[in-house]
């Protein structure tokens, strides 16, 4: 076998070793079939829902660190409790071990790449970003419409998803989206810091 043969048959192995190794959380307790790709090419990192992030946080999940990108002025006006602000100097000195997992928060979900590659190094064992940011939070969190439910599992799952956003004093509703059982305890804007001034009127800021 010639020289470059056996070292693209190498990185073949290699590379299929690594698709199946699993999350380096907790020794692949973080379900790969809750965290999704980022799909913003600027920062290539596997994103997790703000539902999960929320069971994280509740659960107080050991070297969870929640690091916020937006603005002062934003972070001041709403924030992902326990999340830490940080801007793109105080990630250069940003200092975590092999026992922490990140995950970046930005407005909306895209996150800068500068970001990701000032974190790479960093030693923590995994770092995720938020999907859909703060917007996403309010969606899930906050402020979710969540399906009636037809089967008693179905129902189970929905009121634990309702029991999760109450206890991050969010006001969870039954019915589809838009629809007149489901109400709009918060309007639905395209401007997250509109949706947060709502948020903060309704008391829950």
């Amino acid at each position: 076998m010639s020289a470059s043969r056996a070292l693209g048959w190498a990185a073949f192995v290699l590379g299929t070793a690594a698709a199946f190794a699993g999350s380096p959380h907790r020794g692949g307790a973080v379900p790969r079939a809750r965290v999704d790709r980022f799909e913003d090419a600027t920062a290539d990192l596997p994103a997790v829902s703000a539902t999960q992030l929320a069971e994280w946080i509740r659960s107080r999940e050991p070297g969870l660190r929640v690091i916020d990108l937006r603005s002062a002025d934003a972070f001041e006006a709403y924030r992902i409790p326990g999340a830490r602000r940080h801007d793109a100097e105080s990630l250069d000195r940003l200092a975590s071990s092999d026992r922490d997992v990140l995950v970046l928060v930005s407005a909306d979900g895209r996150i800068p790449a500068q970001a990701g590659r000032h974190l790479r190094n960093s030693g923590a064992r995994e770092i995720l970003v938020l999907r859909k940011g703060v917007r996403g939070w309010l969606e899930e969190v906050i402020n979710p419409v969540l399906g009636a439910g037809t089967t008693p599992r179905a129902r189970q799952r929905i009121e634990a998803r309702a029991e999760l956003s109450r206890y991050f004093g969010g006001q969870p509703r039954i019915g589809t989206p838009g629809s007149p059982s489901a109400g709009r305890a918060m309007p639905a804007t395209d401007d997250v810091d509109t949706d947060i001034a709502h948020l903060r009127r309704r008391g829950c800021g």
